[in-house]
């Protein structure tokens, strides 16, 4: 929630007021975690295509849209709390941590069966099952 209000995100939900801006932060997230080594796993893309086709759709999955919009709207160092209602891609697992060691950032993620913690230091807890409860975002 940031300022009262419960955000979401579809893949490629650029359909919005704030949409470029947030197309470019996603492009700035992939580029900053390439440089901390991250290569996109494209055998986690849902749609079919080239190669590129596939590694740009991994760029603008819901959760990364949801975490470029949080480092867009909440103050440096805060933590990041995502809710997703399907399960989280490996993909965006390996993204999420690297995204939080590029920003000094705590990102907790909750998908339909787990709890991600990860922050700037490569820690990184799950819960399976996990009764924990975060803001949607």
């Amino acid at each position: 929630m940031i300022d009262g209000i419960a955000h979401s995100f579809g893949p490629s939900d650029f359909d919005r007021p704030d949409g470029d801006e947030l197309r470019r932060m996603c492009d700035t997230l992939g580029a900053r975690i390439g440089e901390l080594g991250h290569t996109a796993d494209a055998s986690w893309a849902t749609r079919a295509g080239s190669a590129q086709q596939q590694t740009q759709s991994l760029l603008y999955n819901s959760e990364r849209i949801a975490t470029a919009f949080s480092l867009l709207h909440t103050p440096a160092g805060s933590t990041i709390r995502l809710t997703k209602n399907l399960h989280v891609c490996g993909d965006c697992h390996s993204a999420l941590k690297l995204v939080a060691k590029a920003y000094g950032r705590e990102i907790s993620a909750r998908d339909a069966s787990r709890w991600l913690l990860s922050n700037q230091v490569d820690r990184v807890r799950v819960a399976i099952n996990s009764n924990l409860m975060c803001v949607r975002i």
